[in-house]
């Protein structure tokens, strides 16, 4: 039960992590994609 417990809170959290971090890094893209257009005009 403690296992099968850990594997579904990794299987939940890996995941998750996976995309908050690539939602980070868009949005750091994002922004710092705008203020450079920004700055450039």
């Amino acid at each position: 039960m403690k296992v099968d417990g850990v594997m579904l809170r990794g299987s939940i959290t890996i995941p998750l992590l996976y995309i908050s971090f690539h939602v980070v890094l868009r949005e750091v893209f994002m922004n710092s994609h705008m203020n450079c257009m920004g700055l450039g005009l």
